[in-house]
């Protein structure tokens, strides 16, 4: 008999639901039972990507006599990490204070009053040394809360005291003067591996983040080293196995440093952050190699993310068959299935197919490390051939994949992490000329516009979308980030609806999520209270905090409207975060290219007359990277009047530090003015 998760939105939450465990989804009426009985809550929180999330839920919560001990002991409550990140980071840390690790799946033990006392990972059915299963732990601390409850609460109050101490920990404001942003760059170079690419060791994350800074801090500092830092890093992650060479799309992370063997979920949030990344440093280099990501990489998001209504799903599992990776990775004895003799030797040679592989059972995750050039000479083919041959077994070997069983898909919609792909869609819009971004860019933000830009009557957004409905409280990340894309998408089309929405989110966050004595953004609305207490998180991993969504949009929208409560806001958010970050740089790449660009003298480009005069113009943008440049129609209402004013049909304006250049009157004319 299914329990209470059959009928969650949350394709995660619903793989529980025929478990013989006595399930509640996170709400009032579990939360009541457990103070109405004072039992302890088993809390575990996971999410659908999550492969050891599936075993664990095989192995343990499909058990019976485990189900037994959990359902007269405790309440059970199941939680998916991407509906509730304020729940799922808050006890996340106090987990890291518990065990000294942290992860997925996570499992805590709570008070009724919602105090952490215990947690751990993935726990194992079957007890291993020095790792006991889960039963046991669910027998000792249900024993412990009857025969020792006092020590367990003072246990639980400590974790909470320093929980909340550490939420409302601020570091001294920085030394007028000092180079912020020099020192993250510092900072950054001396945690970058020189071998591999990338920041730190094994598990090595992408962190585009991180790059979109130092792309833009090498490019306006001429730093030629820097630069070269970005190369090798875009070079080895997009050769390497972190990118799905034959499908597109990023994969989460790798196991190894030297970016081959990846952990095989894929992130919309990862993929948004990482073709924004690729398109800006393509508009850079012109390099055609990050042309062919960001293009492979929308294939992928319109093939197997894109829903009918134009928005985009969660994730994708790292695992089909209950094995990791087996949709992915090929054997020589499989390509010679699908392919002829020269394509197996061809496509064996460019993606390093080889007998032994370097995954399970001699399996292979494919990489690029050889240029085809080389392949040819070492096959002794011509280039031309080589490359034919290479297409053609391409071709066959996706259409053989896609035979494959596929991993799992969670298709419910978050808001943040959509508008994050419709602001990278924009980008590659203009940066790229990817096929189809454009209109996917578009119609996604329709969906987004009518679903979670509309508030309702308490004054509430939602934060999710699935099987038909909105539902959930809307994190600051969510209103910020749609309010980014927002205004993206008003400076690829000129609507003014666009524009409109954008300013009509950042007065919903201003109003109902800053608090002007902390000078930080609250993560969560004033209507959450199902939570310890309120957080303020402002770190940038590996999503912007809401913190810095709301500083990019200030600093933005202070550019193009003048408000001056949003230059308030954005400088009381960068000397809070400033000092912490250049104490942790890697932490806070979206906040610190914010920081950089605020520093910058404001640019426009403003285009007089009606939306449909100012398209004529749109075209001297494409492949150009303008990141401090704002775009505007002069007649969008609500725009600066010292913007505005005096700008005439048929004319575009380029502007810096608010005194323009000669006008110009063709696409033409503003390109010699850009150029």
């Amino acid at each position: 008999m299914p329990n209470r998760l059959i009928d969650s939105p949350s394709p995660y939450l619903r793989q529980h639901a025929e478990n013989p465990v006595d399930w509640y989804p996170w709400g009032p009426e579990a939360l009541q039972k457990a103070k109405d009985e004072q039992k302890p809550i088993f809390l575990s929180i996971g999410y659908s990507a999550c492969h050891w999330c599936h075993v664990m839920k095989r192995e343990s919560f499909e058990h019976e006599e485990t189900a037994q001990i959990m359902n007269e002991c405790y309440v059970n409550i199941k939680v998916d990490r991407e509906e509730r990140p304020d729940l799922d980071q808050m006890y996340l840390k106090s987990l890291m204070l518990i065990a000294g690790n942290a992860g997925w799946p996570m499992n805590m033990w709570l008070t009724p009053d919602l105090k952490p006392y215990h947690g751990a990972t993935y726990l194992p059915h079957v007890a291993k040394p020095g790792a006991p299963s889960l039963a046991q732990q669910l027998l000792f601390l249900a024993d412990a809360w009857k025969k020792k409850r006092d020590e367990v609460e003072a246990a639980a109050n400590r974790v909470s005291l320093v929980l909340e101490q550490m939420s409302n920990a601020a570091a001294p404001p920085l030394a007028k003067g000092t180079p912020w942003l020099d020192e993250a760059v510092r900072g950054c170079e001396l945690n970058y591996d020189d071998k591999n690419g990338g920041f730190g060791q094994a598990p090595k994350f992408p962190q585009p983040l991180v790059l979109r800074y130092l792309l833009l801090r090498a490019i306006d500092t001429k730093d030629t080293e820097l630069f070269e830092l970005i190369d090798h890093t875009a070079q080895s992650m997009g050769r390497g196995g972190l990118y799905d060479q034959l499908g597109g799309g990023f994969h989460r992370y790798c196991v190894d440093a030297g970016w081959d063997i990846p952990h095989f979920e894929k992130m919309l949030y990862d993929n948004a952050q990482l073709c924004s990344f690729y398109a800006e440093l393509y508009a850079h280099t012109k390099t055609p190699f990050y042309k062919w990501i960001v293009d492979s990489l929308v294939l992928w998001l319109e093939r197997d993310m894109t829903l009918e209504n134009g928005a985009f799903c969660s994730s994708t599992d790292a695992e089909s068959e209950q094995v990791e990776g087996r949709a992915f990775v090929w054997t020589p004895g499989q390509l010679a299935e699908v392919l002829d003799e020269n394509e197996r030797q061809m496509f064996s040679l460019f993606y390093n197919v080889t007998p032994q592989g370097n995954f399970l059972e001699g399996s292979s995750v494919l990489t690029q490390r050889r240029p085809i050039s080389r392949c040819a000479k070492e096959l002794g083919w011509d280039f031309e051939l080589a490359v034919r041959v290479l297409e053609s077994a391409r071709d066959k070997a996706f259409d053989a994949r896609e035979e494959r069983e596929q991993p799992g898909r969670d298709d419910k919609v978050i808001a943040a992490w959509n508008g994050q792909m419709v602001s990278a869609l924009c980008r590659a819009a203009r940066l790229t000329a990817t096929p189809d971004a454009r209109e996917l860019a578009i119609k996604a933000g329709e969906f987004l516009l009518s679903h979670f830009a509309k508030a309702a009557e308490d004054g509430t957004y939602p934060r999710l979308w699935a099987e038909g409905k909105t539902y959930g409280q809307a994190l600051a990340e969510d209103l910020g980030a749609l309010a980014l894309a927002f205004l993206d998408l008003y400076e690829l089309t000129l609507e003014d609806t666009w524009f409109e929405a954008a300013v009509t989110l950042h007065g919903a966050l201003k109003a109902q999520y800053w608090d002007s004595e902390r000078k930080l953004t609250a993560q969560t609305g004033p209507k959450t209270d199902d939570i310890l207490f309120r957080p303020f998180p402002f770190e940038d991993n590996p999503t912007p905090a809401g913190n810095s969504f709301m500083a990019e949009l200030c600093r933005r929208l202070h550019q193009l409207t003048g408000d001056e409560e949003s230059r308030i806001i954005l400088n009381a958010i960068l000397d809070t975060v400033s000092p912490i970050a250049t104490k942790a740089p890697t932490s806070f790449g979206f906040l610190l290219r914010t920081g950089h660009l605020w520093e910058q003298a404001p640019s426009h480009l403003i285009l007089g007359g009606t939306k449909e005069d100012g398209e004529t113009f749109l075209e001297a943008l494409q492949g150009r990277l303008l990141p401090a440049t704002a775009i505007a129609s002069a007649t969008t209402p609500g725009l600066s009047s010292n913007l505005a004013e005096g700008k005439k049909a048929g004319r575009a304006y380029l502007c810096q530090d608010y005194h323009c250049k000669t006008p110009v009157e063709s696409a033409g004319e503003l390109e010699k003015l850009l150029d």
